[in-house]
């Protein structure tokens, strides 16, 4: 299975490989913008024993915490007393050395650290003198690698909280807001370059003072349209705060928005929309609050082109 952090909507969708949509979960556990994620076993103790499972690790930002879910979307654990962390990643034992059977790395955003955790979930290295990190990752030799974002590099340190190396680019390709890191099967380290909008890869050396070879691969900017459309946040809740849904339309061509019950009654239109997004307040063509149920969404522009998508509604 894909997982990917759905932030706006605050849930954790999950897909199959092919891209197609199997469930989401979160939104009873209360999420809160979710930012990286990692899958990773998790260990229950007792007694002298242990059992494990796969697990999502969500960074669970505006919660401060790190909320761990099974495959099924079941809340298993959370790691708190944390402030608006934004990175994490498990490694498994069979990935990594030492004697715990999982180690937890947590960018702990508003903190300006990096904590590592055991399996146990209590904490074991605190390493300080970050400016926003964003995102971690560990290889199996037990280094660890943060994007520093307001500092434009990402350190990499030793299992002691030792930095090794710092990446800030050379020449041309210096870095600019990194944000996402990860590292391949052959060790390589790729970063979301935010700022510069594109991918670095850095073939990682083995040993401070080694020549990191380094490719930076441009991101096309893919032309949106209405068709690109989405609505959020979805479900609409009342009960959580929420008071309208907004369309993000990627159009401002005289839109004509349609909302169907799953009768295939029209509960709602609005022609000629030339604001982007369009906040749609949940009420029918009187004024009335719409009420719980599914609903269908119709929208196209002055080029005919079309989207049509779900939305849920729990009052």
């Amino acid at each position: 299975m894909v997982f990917v952090a759905d932030r706006d909507n605050d849930r954790i969708q999950a897909f199959n490989l092919f891209g197609n949509f199997l469930f989401s979960f979160g939104e009873r556990h209360d999420i809160k913008r979710p930012e990286q994620i990692s899958i990773g076993l998790f260990y229950s103790y007792s007694d002298a024993s242990y059992s494990c499972t796969k697990a999502v690790y969500v960074a669970d930002e505006k919660k401060d915490r790190i909320a761990i879910f099974d495959y099924e979307g079941n809340l298993l654990s959370t790691i708190s007393g944390l402030k608006d962390p934004e990175g994490v990643f498990a490694l498994n034992h069979s990935q990594g050395s030492g004697s715990g059977q999982i180690s937890i790395y947590i960018a702990n955003t508003g903190k300006d650290t990096v904590g590592v955790y055991t399996s146990a979930l209590t904490p074991t290295l605190s390493i300080k003198g970050f400016d926003d990190p964003r995102a971690v990752c560990a290889d199996n030799r037990g280094y660890i690698y943060v994007s520093d974002s307001k500092n434009d590099a990402v350190k990499k340190y030793n299992g002691y909280g030792q930095l090794l190396m710092t990446f800030a680019g050379v020449n041309t390709t210096a870095l600019d807001k990194p944000a996402g890191i990860c590292l391949d099967n052959n060790g390589n380290l790729w970063i979301v370059d935010e700022k510069n909008e594109r991918i670095l890869k850095i073939s990682c050396p083995a040993m401070p003072g080694e020549t990191s070879g380094m490719r930076g691969f441009s991101l096309p900017k893919a032309a949106v349209t209405i068709k690109d459309a989405y609505a959020y946040p979805i479900p609409f809740k009342p009960s959580q705060g929420h008071t309208a849904i907004s369309f993000k339309l990627y159009s401002t061509l005289n839109v004509l928005l349609r909302i169907y019950n799953i009768a295939g009654e029209l509960v709602f239109e609005k022609t000629d929309i030339t604001t982007d997004p369009f906040v749609w307040s949940v009420v029918n063509n009187w004024d009335e609050p719409i009420a719980s149920g599914v609903y269908i969404y119709f929208l196209t522009d002055s080029t005919l082109e079309r989207k049509i998508g779900k939305i849920m509604i729990i009052r």
